[in-house]
């Protein structure tokens, strides 16, 4: 059992003593799943040889080295410190809903796909500022109402003063709905280059025209943009693709009935949308 590659926990307890046995006991672990973890508290995951970990539970402390990791996945409520040391991770998904803590977070070098779900998406943002090989970002904002006062409105600016060479970039409902009320009051210097952008639009906002034109000027060129629609009304749908169609003539459009989700909780129905001569992204 020592050389134990690969260990999975789903919906069970587990106290801080037991979780350190697993430091002790499994040093060759590789693939560290814990799903729904209860009973910890101050969470230590030290493991030379982890590649991927997925991590969902409720500590108040988290902390993590291990310098051979590349995907990391970790949901968090509200830690009060969360400790990251993973100098080689190159996909991370990273959802805490409030970050209220220390966060310290040593800056990922080959990170290529970034994940972001808060309340507080600038703050997590900003620990991601060195990273110079960024190609995805997906960014959300948790829907909680009760705490609607608490989210942070970010610009476009957030993006591209830090990540200026991100090639797709996708928003959540919520996270879309925040950052197009910062547009009137954002100025960018150059337009950024962006292949791809992937949105999910909230319930009922098919009014996107004027929008999607300040949008398709901020990102020139813009290869290609993906629309998923929270309500599947058919006219409704046929309308806003009408509308778009005619005011950009220069863009091909494909529309199907497959579903896709950010999260997987909730279906939404997928409209694509390429510019003339630019390569259409498989559904």
């Amino acid at each position: 059992m020592a050389k134990l590659t690969s260990l999975t926990l789903e919906y069970v307890k587990v106290d801080e003593e037991d979780f350190k046995k697993i430091n002790e006991s499994f040093p060759f672990l590789e693939v560290l799943i814990m799903n729904r973890v209860i009973g910890l508290r101050e969470p230590t995951i030290h493991l030379p040889h982890l590649k991927i970990c997925r991590f969902t539970g409720y500590p108040r402390v988290m902390a993590i080295s291990a310098p051979k990791l590349t995907q990391l996945k970790l949901r968090c409520i509200e830690p009060s410190r969360l400790a990251l040391e993973c100098p080689m991770v190159s996909d991370l998904r990273i959802s805490i809903i409030k970050p209220t803590g220390t966060i310290g977070i040593e800056t990922p070098q080959n990170l290529r796909h970034l994940k972001i779900k808060s309340l507080d998406v600038p703050q997590l943002l900003r620990h991601f500022k060195g990273t110079k090989h960024l190609r995805t970002l997906k960014l959300e904002v948790s829907p909680i109402m009760s705490w609607f006062d608490s989210y942070s409105i970010f610009t476009i600016n957030d993006i591209h003063d830090n990540f200026g060479k991100v090639e797709e970039l996708t928003f959540g409902p919520v996270a879309w709905y925040l950052w197009q009320r910062s547009l009137p009051s954002v100025s960018m210097r150059k337009p950024m280059c962006l292949r791809r952008l992937v949105v999910y639009l909230p319930p009922d906002n098919f009014g996107i025209l004027g929008l999607m034109t300040n949008v398709l000027k901020m990102y020139t060129p813009l290869h290609v943009v993906h629309l998923h629609f929270f309500s599947d009304a058919a006219e409704t749908k046929k309308d806003t693709i009408a509308k778009l169609q005619n005011a950009f003539p220069g863009v091909t459009w494909t529309w199907d009935a497959d579903v896709a989700t950010l999260d997987g909780d909730v279906e939404n129905l997928i409209v694509g949308f390429s510019v003339a001569g630019a390569p259409e992204s498989a559904s």
